[in-house]
């Protein structure tokens, strides 16, 4: 559970700081789409124009919409992510006996298993 906790708080710092530069890129990628053509008007120049028109147009928080959209994601995908690495992490080092002393994975032992072993550990002798 604490996997779970630990990937959800990491990904909504992460929007958090990086959730005005994809406003930002939203907007550089939109302008000028719902105008007929010859009639475009450039009204952002840049990512750091477009976050201080903006802030100065909507308030200093205007370059934080879609923040609760992207916090309800981010932190559902990355929770489960940790989660579920954390519980079959479990199960493979519980039954297949994955991991060394060490913590490393028992990579030749797994593919010890496979029909064609020197293949699999040398694909030179696949030439």
């Amino acid at each position: 559970m604490d996997a779970v906790l630990n990937g959800a708080i990491a990904r909504a710092t992460t929007i958090l700081i990086t959730n005005p530069f994809d406003l930002a890129k939203t907007r550089l990628q939109a302008q000028g789409e719902l105008v007929a053509e010859d009639h475009f008007k450039t009204t952002y120049s840049g990512v750091i124009n477009t976050l201080m028109k903006t802030s100065q147009s909507e308030g200093l928080f205007g370059v934080q919409k879609g923040l609760q959209a992207a916090l309800v994601l981010q932190v559902i995908m990355n929770g489960l992510r940790f989660g579920t690495y954390e519980i079959v992490n479990d199960i493979a080092n519980k039954y297949l006996y994955l991991y060394n002393s060490y913590g490393y994975v028992k990579v030749f032992r797994i593919l010890k298993n496979i029909k064609y072993e020197d293949q699999v550990l040398c694909p030179v002798h696949l030439i």
